[in-house]
């Protein structure tokens, strides 16, 4: 059988659901809960919008409440550009409540642009999935849950789903970040992903770059490279309601932040929001046992259709996945990787099931994984009194062969302090006048001054719009009178429109156009294959 033929194979597979029971639709599984999960779609600043959930009568084996989601729905953003949930698309929650037990797995989810716009317009889709597992009673047993579960627990997070470039001549190069919260006893919530060291950290980010001759590309949940949380780090929650006690009742929110270059498609498989959480005295159950069943299928699966796969990158993916899950069936056999928390194990398992699943889809979409947007690279080249426009020329200007130059964008701490570490030391510079470097960031016309509109010239997004967009990096100078920056100080020649580095602020930010002489000492470049420079002249 060729490998087009296993494509539809698969396909089949899926659509008529003989994974086997334990992806089974079962109508005893479902019940009713005590609160439905709460979804709301957001498009750049612009009205959230509620999506309505429908109790089903039947779920699937793992989940004890599964709701439908009608699909129609758009949401509208910047410049009135649109998104709608696809019709074509199942979106669906599957809610796991159980004693020690607690899974919520969004999927289906497709949402595409309404009409057409340019590759290098930018938009941002906000997902947001909030739950209570609150539930008293399990639907299958009757038994009474959720009483007396209070107690340490450990909690892990995933992303998958698939970007499908519109226009045949518009590459993929979007960025996806994911990031999660609790309120896991009283009523305070923490971050689930870690804000320090280096292992699930806060929020787990990937900017997903693929050619435009290539239909869809994925990214797969595998690692923390790739949207997943990685044991044995996952974090650990004391878990105890406070209105009920003896009880371990929490509240999840999780956000899918989507930043998307051109009118791209974002489809979501089996998990763009899991949530897993365990008490840590939990081991594996039958239910569970029985779910291996489900995994040795998939690898069986991948294996048998790994030879015919013609590209090499979902073949290396592939190799990677059955790797990962063989490793993840002899956890079923072998002592917990946290002695005093053998919850983790249990937690790494259902993440497991659900990356199998995705990676069938992945299989049957032919889809590419998706490879991190090249390291760039910064250099500070003095200029004095050059206004931004001409700046932005120069910068262009030191593009050599593969090396694509313009001015630097700073989408995140860590870039900024690369940034701050090549300008130099401002206390070597008296209070006033202020010493500027310009950096790619405008205020696009027609927008509310002074803090509207602020957007990024790479594609990488609106910034700033009269207050923080979504979860983008700012570093706006605030810490000399009269106020904070942006101020737009405009005199008789215009206004200010630009984006620049001011020493008075640590080399924080500023908007400019007006002070040039004295003020501006030049720009930052950013090179995607290498530093760009002027050439050195002998």
């Amino acid at each position: 059988m060729n490998y087009l033929r296993w494509v539809g194979f698969m396909r089949s597979l899926l659509i008529v659901g003989v994974l086997g029971a334990v992806v089974a639709p079962l109508s005893s599984e479902a019940a009713p809960a005590s609160s439905p999960p709460t979804i709301t779609l957001q498009l750049d600043s612009g009205t959230v919008v509620t999506i309505n959930t429908t109790l089903s009568s039947t779920c699937v084996t793992g989940y004890n409440y599964c709701y439908t989601i009608p699909t129609g729905q758009v949401v509208t953003g910047t410049n009135g550009r649109q998104y709608r949930l696809d019709p074509n698309g199942t979106p669906r929650v599957r809610i796991a409540d159980k004693n020690g037990l607690d899974k919520m797995s969004p999927t289906g989810f497709k949402l595409v642009p309404v009409g057409s716009w340019p590759n290098t317009e930018v938009h941002t889709l906000t997902l947001t999935v909030k739950h209570t597992f609150n539930a008293t009673t399990d639907g299958p047993t009757g038994a009474t849950i959720n009483t007396a579960n209070a107690g340490l627990t450990t909690w892990a997070l995933r992303s998958a789903g698939e970007f499908n470039a519109n226009s045949g001549s518009d590459p993929v190069n979007n960025k996806v970040t994911l990031t999660g919260t609790g309120i896991f006893s009283g009523s305070t919530s923490v971050n689930i992903l870690s804000t320090s060291g280096t292992k699930n950290r806060s929020p787990l980010t990937f900017t997903i770059a693929g050619p435009a001759a290539t239909a869809d590309i994925n990214w797969g949940g595998l690692n923390n490279l790739d949207m997943g949380m990685e044991d044995p780090s996952y974090p650990q929650f004391n878990c105890s309601s406070a209105s009920a006690t003896g009880a371990c009742r929490p509240t999840v929110t999780q956000k899918l932040v989507a930043t998307i270059s051109g009118p791209d498609t974002l489809k979501v498989l089996s998990g763009p929001l899991d949530v897993f959480g365990a008490s840590c005295s939990l081991t594996f159950s039958a239910e569970e046992l029985k779910q291996v069943k489900f995994l040795k299928f998939a690898v069986s699966v991948f294996k048998v259709l790994l030879p015919h796969i013609r590209k090499p990158d979902l073949r290396e993916y592939i190799v990677d996945l059955i790797s990962y899950l063989e490793r993840i069936i002899l956890t079923t056999q072998t002592p917990p990787s946290d002695p005093n928390c053998p919850g983790a194990n249990v937690v790494t398992f259902h993440a497991a099931v659900e990356q199998a699943a995705d990676g069938l889809v992945i299989i049957s979409d032919n889809s590419s994984p998706g490879v991190p947007a090249p390291l760039h690279y910064y250099a500070v080249i003095d200029a004095p009194g050059l206004n931004w426009g001409s700046a932005r020329e120069a910068a262009q200007g030191l593009s050599t062969g593969g090396n694509s130059c313009d001015l630097a964008t700073i989408t995140s701490a860590a870039e900024q302090a690369i940034v701050n570490g090549l300008l130099p030391d401002p206390s070597e510079f008296p209070a006033e006048p202020a010493q500027q470097y310009w950096i790619g960031g405008l205020q696009t016309s027609e927008s509310s001054e002074p803090g509207g509109g602020w957007q990024w010239i790479n594609g990488e997004g609106m910034f700033w719009n009269n207050g923080p967009v979504n979860d983008m990096f700012a570093n706006w100078g605030n810490t000399i009178p009269p106020g904070l920056q942006p101020d737009n100080a405009c005199s008789d020649s215009g206004c200010q429109n630009h984006l620049s580095l001011d020493h008075r602020y640590g080399w924080g930010w500023d908007d400019n156009d007006q002070f040039l002489n004295g003020v501006i000492r030049g720009y930052v470049t950013e090179g995607t294959a290498g530093l760009c420079v002027p050439p050195v002249i002998d």
